[in-house]
C-alpha cells in the first residue's frame, strides 16, 4: 500500500548550517532544491501562506531514506528552536548503516568540524547478531543521529559517509497507539521488537540507565527507509509530549509514496486517524498533477502521502 519512507524532513533554523553536516560532513548529494509557494502545499503542512525552501539529499542514489531539509520563508517558523529550549532528551533519531562506513574516520571528521558528539564510538554485542559499532550526534537542530555498522570498532578503510536512512525512530508515548497507526493502518511489518537494557545503548542515547522498547517496522521488505518506535519503560521519559504545546506547526515530517492515496484515505477516516488535509492535487513542475495527504501521528509527527498521477475519483 506505501511505499518504505522516501524522505524525513526536518525543519530546520538554518539551511546553509544544516546542508553543511549532511552534504559536507555525512556527505548525501543534492536530489533537488526547491522554493515552494503554492496553496497545495501550504495545505498539506497547515500553514497558510507558506513559501518554504525544500533540499532533498539522497545517499547511494537510492530514492528511500532521504533526508529533507525544510525551512519557512514566510512566515518565519523554526519549531525545533524551541524544542531545544525545553528538551534536552532525545525525541527522534535518524540511524545511518551500512557495513562499509568507516565509524572511526568519520566520527574524527565530524568531532574536528565541532558538531556536538552525544556518545563517541563505541562497540557492544548484539545478541544473534555480533558485534556492533557506532556513534551518536546531534544535527545542527538538535535531532540525534547516529552512525552504525556491523562489525569491530577499527578503522575500515571504507567510506566515510552516510548510507541512506536505515530507520527514522520516533520516542513515542503509547506504543499501542503508535502500532494501531504504523501497523495496523498503514500497513507497515514488524522487522523486530526488542526491549533493550544495556549501558553501551544508553550510553548511545544520552540517557544513563535507559531501557526501552523499539520495535521497527518497514514496507517492501526493504531494511532502508524503516519506521522505528522507541519507548522508555526506565525512566519514564515522553519528550513529544512536552514537545507537542509548544509548537503549533510541524518539526518533522515522514513522506511515504503511494499508489492509491484515496485508499489510504479511507483507511485512516475508519481507524479514527486525524487527517490533517484529506488527498488534493497539485502538480510538481516537471512530473505532471500528482495527489498528496497528511496527517499527525501519535506523537504529532506530520505523516504525508504522494502518490504520482491525479486522484481517481473527485471530490474525495
Amino acid at each position: 500500500m506505501i511505499s518504505p519512507v522516501r524522505r524525513t524532513t526536518i525543519v530546520v533554523g538554518d539551511i546553509e548550517q544544516s546542508l553543511c553536516f549532511y552534504q559536507k560532513l555525512l556527505g548525501m548529494q543534492v536530489f533537488y532544491d526547491q522554493r515552494i509557494q503554492a496553496e497545495a502545499a501550504a495545505k498539506l503542512m497547515g500553514v497558510p501562506g507558506a513559501h518554504v525552501r525544500l533540499v532533498s539529499l539522497q545517499s547511494d542514489e537510492s530514492v528511500n531514506g532521504m533526508v529533507g531539509l525544510l525551512t519557512f520563508l514566510s512566515p518565519r517558523i523554526n519549531p525545533r528552536a524551541d524544542i531545544q529550549k525545553q528538551n534536552s532528551n532525545p525525541d527522534a533519531a535518524l540511524l545511518f548503516m551500512a557495513d562499509d562506513i568507516d565509524v572511526q574516520a568519520t566520527f574524527e571528521r565530524l568531532r574536528a568540524a565541532g558538531v556536538e558528539i552525544v556518545c563517541p564510538p563505541l562497540e557492544y554485542t548484539v545478541p544473534e547478531r555480533g558485534a556492533l559499532c557506532g556513534f551518536t550526534c546531534k544535527d545542527p537542530d538538535g535531532l540525534m543521529v547516529a552512525l552504525m555498522r556491523f562489525g569491530s570498532l577499527q578503522h575500515t578503510g571504507g567510506r566515510a559517509k552516510a548510507s541512506p536512512i536505515r530507520r527514522t525512530t520516533i520516542v513515542v508515548a503509547d506504543m499501542a497507539a503508535s502500532l494501531k497507526f504504523y501497523r495496523d493502518t498503514l500497513g507497515l511489518t514488524v522487522f523486530y521488537d526488542q526491549n533493550i537494557d544495556s549501558e553501551e545503548e544508553a550510553r548511545l542515547l544520552g540517557v544513563p540507565g535507559a531501557r526501552v522498547r523499539i520495535v521497527s517496522l518497514q514496507a517492501e521488505d526493504k531494511e532502508e527507509g524503516m519506521v522505528g518506535l522507541m519507548q522508555f519503560i526506565n525512566p519514564d521519559l515522553n519528550p513529544r509530549a512536552q514537545i507537542r504545546p509548544l509548537v503549533a506547526h510541524p518539526d518533522l515530517f515522514l513522506i511515504f509514496l503511494t499508489d492509491d492515496i484515496e485508499s489510504v484515505h479511507e483507511r485512516m477516516v475508519q481507524s479514527g486517524a486525524g487527517v490533517k488535509c484529506a488527498p488534493i492535487e497539485y502538480e510538481i513542475p516537471g512530473r505532471g498533477i500528482s495527489a498528496g495527504l497528511t496527517c499527525y501521528d501519535p506523537d504529532g509527527i506530520l505523516v504525508e502521502f504522494t502518490q504520482f498521477g491525479p486522484l481517481k475519483t473527485h471530490g474525495s
